[in-house]
């Protein structure tokens, strides 16, 4: 791995960035003011304009910056998947919390993570998620946080016993997306590397082979020149 490759892999996350911030972006404006459903419009309007905009800062200091520097990308890497994460927080936060079924987003962050990152780093994102999401529910549930109810979930969701059943799956599903992340990749990992074992192998002993060729060519020829003078 170089800085290089991980700004192409950057660029690619930064595409998925704009997709859904615009993604959001519209989804809130036909629900909100196309359907007339009572939601938070403005604030989630302006929270997908800040990833939005996050994004573009993102994009702007690409094409600024070459990619020489391979701590630079990873640091960028872990602030642009923490900034989302954030982000991701408030606009649950703002469209219902533990109501919406959406909550489970998170995942895709997690998975992203184990194509970027590696062992620890993919856990502490699993568990940055778990902490911001832990976090938003209980705060809605003592009243620390502003709760904004969904029109079409029903007041159970408002009970103990369903918060700490979401809460467990929750952290069950992220916990287990990451292992099975890390374990896939480990296992790509192993096997490209293997690869490129033994590709150096082959180019090894191709080159052993040029040189034992062109030795023995030597070798004959120089008996027949002598020979000939």
């Amino acid at each position: 791995m170089s800085a290089a490759s991980l700004r192409a892999r950057l660029d690619w996350f930064n595409k998925l960035r704009w997709g859904a911030g615009f993604g959001v972006l519209t989804a809130v404006l036909l629900v909100g003011l196309v359907f007339g459903t009572p939601i938070e419009v403005r604030p989630l309007s302006l929270t997908a304009g800040v990833l939005l905009l996050m994004n573009l800062v993102y994009v702007l200091r690409a094409r600024a910056m070459p990619p020489v520097d391979m701590r630079a990308e990873l640091l960028l890497m872990k602030i642009q998947m923490v900034g989302d994460l954030v982000v991701l927080t408030i606009l649950l936060n703002l469209s219902g919390g533990i109501e919406n079924p959406l909550v489970f987003s998170y995942v895709i962050h997690v998975i992203i993570a184990s194509l970027l990152f590696k062992g620890r780093e993919i856990f502490q994102i699993a568990w940055l998620a778990i902490f911001l999401f832990t976090a938003d529910v209980v705060g809605e549930y003592f009243g620390i946080l502003p709760h904004h109810h969904l029109p079409t979930a029903g007041e159970v969701s408002h009970e103990l016993p369903f918060i700490l059943m979401t809460l467990s799956s929750f952290w069950l599903v992220i916990l287990f997306s990451a292992y099975v992340g890390a374990l896939i990749m480990r296992h790509n990992r192993f096997i490209k590397d293997e690869l490129v074992a033994r590709q150096e192998q082959l180019l090894s002993e191709d080159r052993a082979k040029t040189d034992f060729f062109r030795f023995v060519t030597h070798e004959i020829k120089s008996p027949i020149n002598t020979a000939q003078s």
